[in-house]
């Protein structure tokens, strides 16, 4: 395993340590890993949402009924939940 020193402001340093001390992780290692997926999966879902928003400003729209439509994000929420990245809908 690689080594990295970092410096983080007193603010962080609690906040990874309350998720320590809650016991949802046993390393500061794991604490950043987990965080690092999610900004990753942020940064994947804001580049999906500005394809959306690209092909609405392109006319490019579909039309969804609401059942259909909250179908489609419960499936796309059960993803995310799940840690799959790949939304192929």
């Amino acid at each position: 395993m690689a080594s990295l020193t970092i410096s983080c402001s007193d603010e962080v340093q609690r906040l990874i340590e309350q998720k320590m001390v809650a016991g949802q992780y046993a390393s500061e290692n794991e604490v950043l890993l987990d965080a690092l997926k999610a900004l990753n999966l942020r940064d994947e879902l804001d580049a999906k949402i500005q394809i959306g928003v690209d092909q609405l400003a392109r006319g490019e729209a579909t039309t969804y009924d609401s059942t259909a439509l909250s179908e489609k994000f419960a499936r796309i929420r059960a993803k995310i939940l799940a840690g799959e990245s790949e939304d192929h809908e």
